[in-house]
């Protein structure tokens, strides 16, 4: 933000303008412009009822001078965020021209937020027949994936593996996946002999 300082000398006194600015703040000193916004998490739940005031909040978005420290208008666009898992972009745009994106990570109940390793990871339990398991890709039917968050305003989505040994025999089985630096989640996998789809109960843990 911007702050006033006051320097005295000799019974003088004159004021000047500070820009308090950390990496989520864009300076543009042609345009005497200082725009910040960090990027955020949000329940999917919370998706339907965002308005431009609260996405502000979120953010913490907010304009300012560089000269004088006053408020700058600036525009938010949250139009491409979607009630779906995943990361979206949000534009914030200064009535001077001066512009910047942040991003957005949409989770739900089946996300895990490890603060120690500044990943978000998510998947799902799944059943499928024992005969396909060894030709099976585990990761896309467990819709597994993760994202590095440790840079809200730029969120990157990283590469998730299955650590679980496949299962050789039909049954109820706890199947973990993580990523590189070990961000983890278990769920339950159901395989079958033969029969109807049966259901199953999704299990989560960190480590």
């Amino acid at each position: 933000g911007a702050y006033p300082v006051t320097f005295s000398l000799n019974g003088e006194t004159k004021t000047v303008i500070a820009s308090v600015i950390d990496d989520t703040t864009l300076i543009d000193p042609d345009k005497d412009t200082a725009l910040s916004a960090n990027g955020f998490l949000l329940d999917i739940s919370e998706v339907a009822g965002l308005t431009t005031e609260s996405v502000n909040t979120l953010a913490k978005a907010k304009a300012w001078k560089l000269s004088d420290g006053t408020s700058i208008d600036f525009l938010t666009d949250f139009t491409a965020v979607k009630a779906v898992t995943g990361v979206y972009p949000v534009t914030f745009t200064t009535a001077t021209g001066v512009s910047k994106t942040v991003t957005v990570l949409i989770t739900d109940e089946s996300f895990i937020i490890n603060p120690e390793t500044n990943e978000a990871i998510t998947a799902t339990g799944f059943t499928l027949k024992q005969v396909d398991v060894e030709a099976a890709d585990f990761v896309t039917l467990a819709k597994a994936k993760a994202w590095n968050i440790s840079n809200l305003s730029d969120i990157k989505e990283v590469s998730v593996r299955l650590i679980t040994e496949k299962p050789t025999v039909a049954g109820i089985h706890n199947m973990k996946f993580a990523t590189i630096i070990r961000t983890a989640k278990t769920v339950e996998v159901t395989t079958m002999i033969s029969g109807n789809v049966r259901k199953y109960v999704v299990e989560a843990n960190d480590f």
